[in-house]
Formats: C-alpha cells, sequence, structure tokens
C-alpha cells in the first residue's frame, strides 16, 4: 500500500479536516521518519501463494498439486521475494526490500 500526499492546493476534494494539524502526531511522525527514512509497508492478503512462496523460500518445496504453467508463474515470481531472518521480503520496482506481512498484522502496525 503506497500512500500519495497532495497538497490542499492540488486536492480540489479536501475538506477542512485535512489542513488541520495536530502537533502530538507532527511530533511522533517526525521521530518515526528519522528511525525509518525508507519504510515501506507491503500488504500482502491470506492467500496460498504467500504461504507456498514462504515455504518454498525455507525448504525448496513445490506444492504437488500445481499443473506445469502454475510452477512456471511459481517459479517466475519466487525470483520477487527473499527470505531473511524469519521474514519474507519483496524486491520493489526500486530495489527496496519491503516486508511482506499478512492482513491481521498489517491492521497492528498501521495502528500504531
Amino acid at each position: 500500500m503506497e500512500i500519495k500526499e497532495k497538497k490542499g492546493c492540488e486536492n480540489v476534494v479536501a475538506d477542512h479536516l485535512s489542513r488541520l494539524v495536530n502537533e502530538e502526531v507532527t511530533l511522533i511522525e517526525k521521530d518515526f521518519l528519522d528511525k525509518f527514512p525508507d519504510g515501506f509497508l507491503l500488504v500482502v492478503h491470506e492467500r496460498p501463494c504467500f504461504s507456498n512462496m514462504e515455504n518454498f523460500k525455507v525448504t525448496g518445496v513445490i506444492p504437488k498439486d500445481f499443473n506445469w504453467h502454475q510452477r512456471k508463474m511459481f517459479f517466475h515470481d519466487a525470483h520477487q521475494y527473499v527470505w531473511d531472518d524469519l521474514h519474507l521480503f519483496k524486491i520493489g520496482a526500486n530495489n527496496l526490500l519491503r516486508r511482506c506481512v499478512s492482513k491481521g498484522k498489517s491492521k497492528i502496525i498501521l495502528w500504531q
């Protein structure tokens, strides 16, 4: 998920709430950006290919019920993922590693 911010003059549908400044959040945001300057969150929905990719990266085992075409696509997609230190990462278009998290964990991360 990528969030893009528009300035008030560029965003014609912005309401007055988007222009309010919360000083408490602004201070926390500055501290957060200093710690994670290039931090991105990649949300991966709960689906079999996420767990299959994770299992493949750890053990090298491919699900037996895949047909030829599914195996070909699976190997093609496997080049975009990296397993490191108990976490699965996806290599983005700009070569940044983005951690893959489940939908439940993404809600917790966004809440914090």
